[in-house]
């Protein structure tokens, strides 16, 4: 017999809650802290699982969209240096890690006009407002959030795309 993953979390959880975490004295107070933080995870891997390559390619089409207009602005300001030549090789590459990189790199730009700063500024602040409710909302189910109210249902935002 090979049990699902589903069913081997449960069975984590059904330990954790039933008798693990009961069994630590109230003095324990970091233990006690660390299991609840154990249930947490286990809590996100059951709601979450299978998910995981979709919210990786939920947030890198909202990287690209946002290096997309990035580089739209960029053009309109008659910006033609490296850092954009990087910055179209790595979404050409489909490689988010060098397309964050080269989005870093062409903010630092000190030699560009206030709009331009004002603009790209305005786009990344949108996207890491969305980047962080995303990451937020994923990990919901571990019960930690302050503003749970701010949350989106993963598997509603992963449909919206």
């Amino acid at each position: 017999m090979n049990p699902s993953s589903q069913l081997r979390l449960s069975t984590m959880m059904r330990a954790m809650t039933d008798i693990i975490l009961p069994a630590i004295p109230a003095s324990e107070s970091m233990a006690q802290e660390q299991s609840q933080l154990l249930i947490g995870h286990i809590a996100a891997l059951m709601a979450q699982d299978g998910r995981e390559r979709e919210l990786v390619d939920y947030n890198a089409r909202h990287l690209i969209a946002c290096a997309t207009r990035l580089l739209d602005l960029a053009e309109s300001e008659s910006l033609n240096d490296g850092k954009l030549i990087d910055l179209r090789a790595a979404m050409a590459a489909n490689d988010t890690a060098k397309v964050a990189f080269a989005l870093e790199r062409l903010m630092a730009q000190c030699d560009v006009s206030d709009g331009f700063k004002r603009e790209s500024s305005v786009l990344l602040i949108q996207y890491a407002r969305q980047h962080s409710v995303t990451g937020r909302s994923w990990f919901s189910p571990m019960g930690f959030d302050s503003k749970p109210s701010e949350l989106i249902d993963v598997a509603n935002l992963l449909a919206a795309g």
